[in-house]
């Protein structure tokens, strides 16, 4: 399975996750099959409230699953829409959310339990 994760920054695994999806500065994407992880940058980050185009950034890659610690309605929507569900999960590095989606311990998010504003997931 290939995830998509939020990170701030390019370290890998050890990478810090990123509060903001659609804002992230990078998308971890790692393959549970291969073990193989790479960080790519998000062009679509500074985009208006709202306006996230998570199939722009990720076109090409074919994540499965994004598995985050919150994401907008819109961005769940769009992302759903395209056949890649989305995980919600409390891990503070792309380790751990890894480690939390394979042990099973991860709702699956769907528009009505997504974030509605900033801070209220």
């Amino acid at each position: 399975m290939k995830l998509c994760i939020p990170v701030l920054e390019d370290k890998g695994l050890d990478s810090r996750i990123s509060e903001h999806f659609g804002g992230s500065p990078f998308f971890l994407l790692f393959d549970s099959e291969s073990k193989a992880a790479n960080c790519i940058a998000n062009s679509n980050q500074h985009h208006s409230h709202g306006q996230c185009q998570p199939m722009h950034v990720l076109a090409g890659y074919k994540p499965n699953a994004v598995v985050c610690r919150g994401m907008g309605q819109g961005a769940v929507a769009k992302l759903n829409a395209a056949g890649i569900k989305t995980y919600l999960g409390k891990g503070q590095t792309a380790r751990e959310l890894i480690d939390e989606f394979t042990a099973g311990r991860l709702p699956v998010l769907t528009p009505d339990k997504a974030c509605a504003h900033h801070g209220h997931c």
